[in-house]
């Protein structure tokens, strides 16, 4: 995520990328986590990342 917001796009985070959230959130999950778990975390953090931006 780092390397495709920061070096790839030049962005401050990829709150700004319109392709939010993108594959690499749901190719990232936890295999600890059920499917469910994993999605409702992807929510939660960009409902977050949608907050800062607002600000």
């Amino acid at each position: 995520m780092y390397d495709c917001s920061i070096n790839e796009k030049g962005f401050e985070h990829c709150g700004h990328c319109n392709k939010l959230p993108c594959q690499i959130y749901y190719a990232t999950q936890d295999p600890s986590t059920a499917n469910e778990e994993h999605i409702d975390g992807i929510k939660q953090r960009v409902k977050l990342l949608k907050e800062i931006m607002s600000i």
